[in-house]
């Protein structure tokens, strides 16, 4: 009698601790989990001509971007967002062998936008959009000579965890013109964040071409941060998580930059900044092919809820950069020209 006790004894026991492992592992599951996430953003200068003197190595065009796709291939990310990736995509890509997961060319000036990602994590549902106001062809940074405007993805950051993944590149220029196309560069993005169907966490990358503390006409804050919700990275880690444009510190240790990293919480998932980096990377004698520094921003991040994936998940084509499409888009390009040649004299 007293050895079946025991017996029993024993498998209530042993009953009461599996049931503990199997709840553990529950509690321990995808909804509960967290990690790190590493994010660039880089203008990597793929302009035909110009491109081969922005940074202090004079590079042609195809050598430039082998070179600089190697240095970007050994970069500690998961996600890097890139800009002015126009002419030379074939090469910057070919080096990129450690990011699997790459988005496709959408073409040569005129026709492409020059933005792309490279990718450690699964992407999807691309789609591309082109501002709806742009200034400049013989003046104010030629915006008008591409489709620039933004790249919208969804990345898996873990298993059956997604989030929205935008790059963009806003319009350049200090003129009146170009600047009150970069204010609406930033409401047409917000638009785009906040009539999304579903409520993902965001992270946008890109050249927003302004900074924060000297963005008195662009006003970013207004404009683009807080009506999409948004949070800058190196606000919070490095002005003392204060969102004004009086800077909150006597000596900067990291310089507001104008490629950033921005993030927005949601769908159950969390982000917290923990570090961030300007720089340029540099070949074995500190030469540079790009005039743009790299803005890298680790976030840490935790899942609290997951959320169903409610629309259907489409990996990267190819985009049409055959003939009749290169030849509407110079078409378009020459018609501009003609049309903007007083700015000439």
């Amino acid at each position: 009698m007293k050895n079946f006790r025991r017996a029993v004894s024993l498998l209530l026991v042993l009953t009461v601790l599996c049931f503990s492992v199997s709840f553990a592992a529950f509690a321990e599951g995808p909804e509960n989990e967290g990690g790190l996430l590493t994010v660039m953003s880089y203008n990597v200068s793929g302009l035909p001509f110009a491109g081969a003197v922005q940074g202090s190595e004079i590079v042609p065009g195809y050598p430039k971007a082998e070179l600089l796709g190697a240095l970007m291939n050994q970069v500690d990310a998961d996600i890097i967002g890139v800009q002015e990736d126009f002419n030379f995509h074939d090469s910057l890509a070919a080096k990129m062998t450690n990011f699997p997961y790459k988005t496709f060319s959408s073409g040569p000036i005129p026709l492409g936008d020059g933005l792309n990602i490279f990718s450690k994590l699964p992407i999807y549902n691309i789609s591309r959009h082109t501002w709806e106001k742009r200034y400049g062809v013989f003046k104010g940074a030629a915006d008008q000579l591409t489709p620039k405007g933004f790249l919208y993805s969804v990345v898996e950051i873990a298993e059956g965890v997604y989030i929205d993944f935008y790059v963009l590149h806003a319009d350049a220029g200090g003129d009146p013109q170009s600047t009150a196309a970069r204010i609406d560069n930033y409401r047409q993005l917000t638009e785009h964040i906040n009539t999304r169907p579903h409520d993902r966490a965001v992270i946008v990358v890109g050249d927003f071409n302004a900074r924060i503390l000297s963005g008195f006409e662009t006003d970013m804050l207004n404009n683009l941060i807080f009506p999409a919700g948004l949070s800058d990275s190196w606000v919070e880690l490095c002005n003392n998580g204060v969102y004004s444009t009086e800077p909150q510190f006597e000596e900067y240790e990291v310089f507001e930059s104008i490629d950033k990293v921005m993030y927005k919480n949601g769908g159950g998932v969390e982000f917290t900044p923990v570090d961030i980096e300007h720089y340029k990377l540099k070949n074995e004698r500190g030469g540079t092919y790009t005039d743009h520094h790299a803005t890298k921003v680790v976030l840490s991040y935790t899942v609290n809820e997951i959320v169903p994936m409610n629309e259907e998940l489409a990996e990267p084509t190819p985009h049409d950069t055959g003939f009749m499409a290169m030849f509407k888009a110079v078409l378009t390009a020459l018609k501009l020209l003609i049309s903007d040649l007083g700015n000439l004299f």
